[in-house]
């Protein structure tokens, strides 16, 4: 899904900024960290609210960066007050250094006023350059200027396309329909009761061909009964 959005980044056509969101519980974490492992590019993921000084920190370095840009970032990290516009400027610097790149700002749901400004800057600031993606994740729509992506409930086409990729093969019918029934096309849950399922014995794999038994007693992954019952 994403990576279809992020090509322009891939190729280093163009900048793009993009929110992934949806309820809790849904996946976003998994899914989000499934797309950065299988990009062929640079990523990085921070938590939305840490503190600047932390943020500037974790950014990889480009193997050439402007000395302007350098020292207004080394400013930043020394707690001095830099110009909103210079910050913005060093950042594209850095980021447009390490193109094709990805940054993943996480739960931006749960940041301030002046933080979510910071980031929308940053956005603006990053779709203007080649190469480099800012994805961030949301239990909430994430507005203006981010690309909404929500990441829904699964059909069942899409449910058992899931599972094999998730292993890499096919599985018997009896038990792709079995997960969806339980999962309800919530992708979080399905590969829970995929994993579930395993441990279980009640699919399992004979080195050759994946089988299936159905459960003689219904229970539930803890990861989803947790998850049902906040």
């Amino acid at each position: 899904m994403l990576e279809t959005y992020l090509k322009p980044v891939l190729s280093k056509h163009r900048g793009v900024a993009l929110g992934l969101w949806g309820e809790a519980g849904i996946g976003i974490s998994y899914y989000t960290s499934h797309l950065l492992k299988n990009l062929a590019c640079g990523s990085l993921s921070v938590h939305s609210n840490v503190n600047l000084t932390t943020f500037i920190g974790q950014l990889p370095r480009p193997k050439k960066l402007p000395l302007w840009a350098s020292t207004t970032l080394e400013k930043v990290q020394q707690g001095e007050n830099v110009d909103t516009s210079n910050l913005m400027s060093a950042l594209g610097a850095l980021l447009s250094g390490l193109a094709p790149f990805v940054l993943h700002l996480e739960d931006i749901h749960e940041v301030d006023a002046e933080r979510l400004g910071f980031l929308r800057d940053l956005a603006q600031t990053l779709k203007k350059l080649k190469g480099v993606g800012l994805l961030v994740t949301s239990r909430q729509l994430p507005g203006d200027p981010f690309r909404a992506v929500k990441l829904a409930y699964l059909d069942k086409e899409a449910s058992d396309k899931l599972l094999e990729t998730e292993l890499s093969s096919t599985l018997p019918p009896a038990g792709l329909e079995f997960i969806y029934s339980k999962a309800a096309g919530n992708p979080l849950f399905t590969l829970e009761y995929l994993r579930f399922l395993a441990r279980q014995g009640n699919l399992w794999n004979d080195g050759k061909t994946w089988h299936w038994r159905k459960p003689q007693q219904e229970r539930m992954p803890v990861v989803v009964e947790a998850l049902l019952e906040q």
